[in-house]
């Protein structure tokens, strides 16, 4: 930021860019410019915190009637936030995946900033942290974190084939034909006592294979897509943002 005392009552202000160029300037009347054509300007300026509000406001020395002009900063100070996409952006069960979150300050915003972060939807969401929980900027108005996305290992539950994505029921239909033939054979009065147990057998162990498969499934759905938002927090001031994360 320079500031420009112009003539004719008026302080112009160049804000700049942060490589040595300005953007166009602002200006503002300031104090008695006299009655036309005479126009008289302001003496000097310089920049200060007068409200208490982190933001620098300007104060004008006015010339002839030896007064001053303060010129409160309307915008006030603030703070942006944002998060880098997700490496990698799908992961599965038991992985980890990572961002970067990046805070700037405008108009010299100087106050620690909280971070927090949460999942949606919950239900099987992976745990989030952020690392440092609470930032301040440097001599250049930049902070940064890193966001970690953990997710747990797969686990397996009972739960009808119904329920699975990749079920396919008529897969393992020869399974009871096949216990049911066995034990239809062992019951067959030429059979020796010692065949037809063993005919029951295999038929029971079977069935109960069938009914293992049709029951045990990975739990859960096999992707799903969620939203991380991660939140700053200072004093009254708060933002946001979010990025996403698909689960396989």
């Amino acid at each position: 930021m320079i500031i420009d005392i112009a003539s004719g009552g008026v302080a112009s202000l160049f804000l700049g860019n942060g490589d040595g160029t300005f953007q166009a300037p602002l200006s503002f009347a300031v104090g008695d410019a006299g009655p036309p054509p005479i126009l008289v300007p302001p003496w000097a300026a310089a920049a200060a915190d007068f409200n208490q509000d982190n933001a620098p406001d300007l104060v004008v020395t006015n010339s002839p009637d030896n007064n001053i002009s303060v010129l409160l900063n309307s915008t006030g100070a603030d703070f942006s936030i944002s998060a880098s996409a997700a490496t990698p952006a799908t992961v599965s069960r038991g992985q980890s995946a990572t961002s970067t979150v990046t805070l700037s300050h405008q108009n010299t915003f100087d106050n620690p900033v909280a971070l927090t972060c949460s999942v949606q939807p919950t239900q099987s969401a992976p745990t989030c942290s952020i690392d440092p929980n609470s930032v301040t900027f440097d001599a250049n108005g930049n902070a940064t974190a890193t966001l970690t996305m953990s997710t747990d290992a797969a686990t397996a539950s009972l739960a009808p084939s119904s329920l699975r994505d990749d079920a396919h029921p008529l897969q393992f239909l020869w399974l009871p034909m096949a216990g049911l033939a066995l034990i239809g054979t062992s019951l067959d009065r030429r059979r020796s006592n010692a065949k037809k147990v063993t005919g029951v057998v295999l038929g029971a162990l079977l069935l109960g294979g069938l009914i293992f498969q049709a029951a045990c499934g990975e739990s859960g759905p096999r992707s799903q897509t969620y939203t991380v938002t991660i939140t700053g927090t200072s004093q009254s001031t708060q933002h946001s943002t979010t990025l996403k994360l698909v689960v396989q």
